[in-house]
């Protein structure tokens, strides 16, 4: 008998689509030049004020990805930060590795 996997482990892969395309239409609207990358992360951000951001729609409690995204911070060095994407109150929130909203980017 073959197993099939749960609704949620189906939808999971969509929901980071929707996301992504949720977070570069927001990118986009507020005027914050991005740049969208293949691997490791998903946009680069170019903040007018504050840092620019490496920026990942996958949550950093996902395995590997708070780590690989302090090597990606390391790579890209001064002026960069590796920020998650969170909804808060209905809205995106960058969320930095140490828990800090990045108020440029809201």
């Amino acid at each position: 008998m073959t197993r099939r996997r749960s609704r949620t482990h189906r939808s999971r892969g969509a929901t980071t689509s929707v996301t992504l395309r949720a977070v570069e239409t927001y990118l986009r609207e507020s005027g914050i030049p991005y740049v969208e990358v293949d691997r490791g992360f998903h946009f680069i951000a170019y903040c007018e004020t504050g840092p620019n951001l490496l920026v990942t729609c996958r949550p950093f409690s996902r395995p590997g990805v708070r780590d690989a995204m302090q090597i990606w911070q390391g790579i890209f060095g001064t002026g960069f930060v590796a920020a998650e994407v969170r909804v808060r109150k209905g809205r995106f929130v960058f969320v930095a590795l140490d828990g800090t909203v990045i108020e440029s980017a809201v």
